[in-house]
Order: structure tokens, then C-alpha cells, then sequence
């Protein structure tokens, strides 16, 4: 009997632990993008055509942007007023922070800042979600790298919380399902799903994919069901939005513009996703390469959710980018499309990133060295980049810290040059302090 009470006193107490660690994660996600975030009136015209029409549903009273359609390219005549072709799960995600900021907002002139709150908010749950499932599956020693790299060394910190785009509620959306595979709980993660139809549609793609293999994978038929249904329902709820939007009915899609890549643009599409020095992948979270090495190994000892998370993730990310040309954006910092299909992929790679660390002290090393540059490199862009929202740079030879860091006086850039050492000297310390605590070696498994 008391060594039953002693255990359940054990497994209490890492309960309280681990949602300690989950609601501090959270906390330390929100004092650093709130300070960091875009206020401004000036925002990128993707977030603008996502913004105004919230605002103009709260204190106008209508979703017609008229007569501000000016604002954002995206804004387009339909049914005799001006609607946003942006997705709609965004705006609702953003219509709390509207509600709440109606004594501040006036009605004479579209605001953006309560959707930045809105981003950060859902950035931060969507990095904290991250974070608590690398912890379940892990232990804290892989959660805080893999988690504070996610948060902070990724364009969730640079683009999702620093103004409202559609990926940091993707991202929360996919980290949601994920927990629900992973405890077994398929109707949720459906639920989780079938709400991506309202934020980025071709991401059902991912889903489809990922409910194939992992219903072959259990051999049960009924998870089809589970996570195909909620799906559908999301897609055809997008239908129904789009149609009465455009007053034509059920059936057609918002107008949008692709010129989807031909001959070798198809090849240099995936250089540029991966290495551009704007906006590649590798270029701004490089960690991400230790997780590579081991990803067979990882696959062999993944769940079947975690096999099935990664081969949808593939097949977004394929879809994405071979589904439109490669110019890099502009108005935002590192990298924002590979977003969604990193978060699929996301249980894989850190169950490859622990067995590479787990290998010698000197690939520990190697993971938090480029850990702290992938942080470092980040933080240059969210706390110093401020573009005009119309500039363009050009993705292939443009490298986000030197360009950002180009106006600054010389004195600037050392300190944040001597910041990113500091940051590294750090990160190899930690390396031994975390061997020397069990449970939070990066090859330690959860309790």
C-alpha cells in the first residue's frame, strides 16, 4: 500500500512539474514577443487585408472595407462591396482581440494592433503546444531545446508573432492534433484538422496524406473517419464562406494569383526553400540539419502518428512549394511557408535530434551551438528589422542580419555580434550542466 502511495505521490508531482514547466514555457513565449511584435500602422498587405475586415465586422458593422480597399491588393470587388480574399479562420481567430479593444478602436479608421496581440497570443500557444509535446514524448532536457528553438530560433518568433498571417493559428492548429494523435483522441485531432480548411485550404493535402498512412499503419479503417469527416466539414465550411462572400453560390474559390514554377524553377524552388540566404530554412535555423543524420533510425522508433505527421508534412511542404514562384517575399523577416509542414515534421526531427545528441558530447555541442545561432539570428530580425512594407529584397543575395543590421551604426552591430557569442559560450556550457541533471539530458526519456 505505501509503496502504491509513494508512487502516485511521484507521478503527482511530476504532473505538477511538467504543467509548471508547460505554463512557464508560455510565460517566458510571451515576454519576448510582445515587446518585439509589430504595432504599427504600416504592416505587410497580406496581414492588412486579415486585419481591416475585422475591424470593420466589430465597429462598422459590415464586412465591406470600403473605402479603405486601397489598403491591401487583396481587398476585391464582389456582390457591389469590397472583401478580403484572405483566409477566414484567421480572422476569426482575431475577432476576441477586436471585441476586447472596442473602448480604444474607433470606427473612422481601421486599427492593426489587436491583431498583433492576437498573434502573439497564438504564437506563443502555438510554441508552448510545441513545447509540451516534445515534453511528454522527451523529457524537459529535449523540450527546452527543441522547444526554445521552435519559439524562438524559427519564423514562428520573426513572422507568426510579430504581426497576424495565417501560420502561427496553423501551427497551433497542427500542435493540437498532434497531442490529440499522440493520446490517441483521432476525433480532436479531426476537429484540429478540418479547422486548417479555414486557414490555409491546401493543407488538407497534408491531412489526407497523413490519415492514409496512419490508417494503414494501425490497420483500422476508422481513422479515416475520424480525421476525414472534421476535414471535410472544414472544407466545405470554406466553400460555403467563399461562395457567400463572392455572392455566387457554394462552390467557388476566392480569387487569388499563382504562377506556379516551370523546367528548373521546380529544382531552385527547393534550393530556395532550403538555402536562399533571405528565406531559406537551413540559413536561419540551422540545427535543423543534426536532425537528419538519424531521421531512419527515428523512423523505426516513431509511433505510427509520428511516421504518419511527417510523410503529410512532406507532402505539404512539396505541395507549397512547387505550387508557386520563388521571390522571397517581402515585409518579413527569415522564413514563413515551411511553417505548417516544419510543425508536421516536427515529431520525427526531435526524436532524430535526440539519438544525433545522444551519440558524444561533441554532437551535443554541435546541437547547441547552432541552437544559440538559430535563436541569435532570429532575435537580430525581431527586435531590429523595420522595412518599408513595399521593399522587396532580392532572396538570393540578400542575408537578412546584414541587411537589417546595414543602418545601424557600427556600434549596433557589435553588440549584437558579441550578443550571438555570448549566446554560444552559453549554449556550450549548458551542454554539461544539463548532463550532470538527470532527466534532462537530451537523450533522457520522459518519465
Amino acid at each position: 500500500m505505501r509503496m502504491l502511495f509513494n508512487r502516485a505521490v511521484r507521478l503527482l508531482a511530476l504532473h505538477v512539474r511538467r504543467h509548471a514547466q508547460v505554463v512557464a514555457f508560455f510565460l517566458l513565449a510571451l515576454l519576448v514577443y510582445l515587446p518585439t511584435a509589430d504595432y504599427d500602422q504600416q504592416q505587410n498587405m497580406d496581414v492588412v487585408a486579415v486585419a481591416v475586415p475585422v475591424w470593420s465586422v466589430i465597429e462598422r458593422g459590415t464586412i465591406d472595407v470600403r473605402p479603405y480597399q486601397d489598403a491591401s491588393p487583396w481587398f476585391f470587388e464582389a456582390d457591389d462591396r469590397f472583401v478580403s480574399n484572405r483566409w477566414p479562420g484567421t480572422m476569426a481567430a482575431a475577432l476576441p482581440a477586436y471585441l476586447a479593444a472596442t473602448p480604444w478602436v474607433t470606427a473612422d479608421l481601421p486599427a492593426l494592433w489587436p491583431a498583433t496581440v492576437t498573434a502573439v497570443l497564438v504564437a506563443a500557444g502555438a510554441a508552448t503546444a510545441l513545447f509540451g509535446l516534445v515534453l511528454s514524448m522527451h523529457g524537459p532536457g529535449p523540450a527546452w531545446v527543441a522547444g526554445g528553438v521552435a519559439a524562438f530560433g524559427s519564423g514562428l518568433w520573426t513572422v507568426g508573432a510579430d504581426s497576424l498571417w495565417t501560420h502561427a493559428p496553423s501551427v497551433l492548429a497542427i500542435a493540437l492534433a498532434l497531442h490529440a494523435l499522440r493520446t490517441g483522441h483521432q476525433w480532436w485531432a479531426g476537429i484540429c484538422f478540418g479547422y486548417l480548411g479555414l486557414l490555409r485550404l491546401h493543407l488538407l493535402v497534408a491531412v489526407a496524406m497523413l490519415g492514409y498512412v496512419l490508417a494503414r499503419e494501425c490497420r483500422d479503417l476508422r481513422t479515416l473517419v475520424r480525421l476525414g469527416v472534421p476535414s471535410a466539414v472544414g472544407l466545405l465550411l470554406f466553400l460555403v464562406y467563399a461562395g457567400q462572400l463572392t455572392g455566387d453560390g457554394s462552390v467557388d474559390l476566392l480569387p487569388y494569383g499563382f504562377a506556379a514554377p516551370r523546367g528548373w524553377e521546380r529544382i531552385t524552388n527547393v534550393i530556395g526553400l532550403l538555402a536562399a540566404p533571405r528565406v531559406g530554412v537551413l540559413v536561419y535555423t540551422p540545427v535543423l540539419a543534426c536532425c537528419v543524420p538519424r531521421v531512419g533510425q527515428a523512423w523505426r522508433e516513431a509511433e505510427a502518428w509520428e511516421r504518419a505527421a511527417l510523410v503529410g508534412g512532406l507532402v505539404y511542404l512539396t505541395v507549397q512549394v512547387q505550387s508557386n514562384h520563388f521571390f522571397g517575399g517581402f515585409s518579413f523577416y527569415g522564413y514563413r511557408l515551411p511553417l505548417e509542414g516544419l510543425a508536421l515534421v516536427f515529431p520525427v526531427l526531435v526524436r532524430s535530434g535526440v539519438l544525433f545528441a545522444r551519440a558524444s558530447r561533441s554532437r551535443r555541442t554541435a546541437v547547441a551551438v547552432l541552437s544559440a545561432y538559430s535563436i541569435w539570428v532570429s532575435a537580430v530580425g525581431a527586435v531590429l528589422f523595420d522595412p518599408p512594407t513595399d521593399e522587396r529584397l532580392q532572396p538570393w543575395i540578400t542575408y537578412g542580419p546584414a541587411e537589417v543590421l546595414a543602418p545601424y551604426s557600427p556600434a549596433v552591430s557589435a553588440v549584437a555580434v558579441a550578443a550571438g557569442f555570448v549566446l554560444v559560450v552559453i549554449a556550450v556550457m549548458s551542454v554539461r550542466l544539463m548532463e550532470a541533471r538527470p532527466g534532462w539530458r537530451l537523450g533522457a526519456a520522459s518519465e
